[in-house]
């Protein structure tokens, strides 16, 4: 068990270390157009990684095709709401409400 709390305060020493570098006013960090233009895409590439299996792979299965899945319904749902709605906090608190309206209903 000891072994744990030196790899623990390292990934925090080198995440602190990482954002730092971004959030300081200390000195400037310029990065070059392309790489900036590709971090825009970071965030919704790792938000769409995280709900894909959820959304589309339940219980063992590969994909879902029942439209009454809670998972399914409020998932396209909120793809809609965010679509006409910039708001992004309310999007996710409409999402989740629906969901589990969804899911307590089923």
């Amino acid at each position: 068990m000891s072994h744990i709390w030196p790899a623990l305060i390292g990934m925090a020493v080198i995440t602190f270390s990482c954002r730092y570098a971004f959030f300081a006013h200390s000195f400037e960090l310029k990065l070059p157009e392309p790489i900036e233009k590709a971090l825009k895409y970071a965030a919704p590439a790792v938000l769409t990684a995280m709900w894909v299996p959820i959304v589309f792979m339940q219980e063992n299965r590969t994909l879902t095709t029942d439209l009454t899945d809670p998972f399914l319904v409020a998932g396209v749902l909120t793809l809609l709401l965010a679509l006409f709605i910039k708001r992004t906090l309310l999007v996710v608190f409409l999402g989740m409400a629906a969901f589990l309206l969804l899911k307590l209903y089923q």
